[in-house]
């Protein structure tokens, strides 16, 4: 299995784990989000830790009533990770997954 199979497996579990808990709507969201991910995991643009937190970000603003995006283009070459909009009500949040090290401090 290459690379982008887990990634799209992975993608797969959490969306099924997640079914159970939300409404019909959501999953629908919740689905386009997921096909747009893989599409992007498939050309090697996302990855899978990134993706995972965009799909729970996503959740949530669903489960809010908006309508959600991944990876929007907000135009001069800005993409947010996830777009949410609800009447006038825009959320863009942008998603950080990075492991950050520190030395211990001299003091420690």
């Amino acid at each position: 299995m290459v690379q982008n199979e887990y990634f799209e497996r992975d993608l797969d579990l959490l969306i099924e784990r997640i079914r159970d808990f939300v409404d019909p709507n959501t999953m629908d969201g919740l689905l386009r989000v997921r096909d747009k991910l893989v599409d992007m995991g498939r050309r090697l643009l996302v990855k899978i830790n990134h993706s995972v937190m965009e799909v729970l970000v996503a959740r949530h603003l669903l489960e809010k009533g908006f309508i959600v995006d991944v990876e929007h283009n907000l135009g001069n070459n800005i993409v947010c990770d996830v777009y949410g909009e609800r009447g006038s009500v825009v959320h863009i949040v942008e998603v950080e997954t990075c492991l950050l090290y520190t030395s211990p401090s001299p003091r420690d």
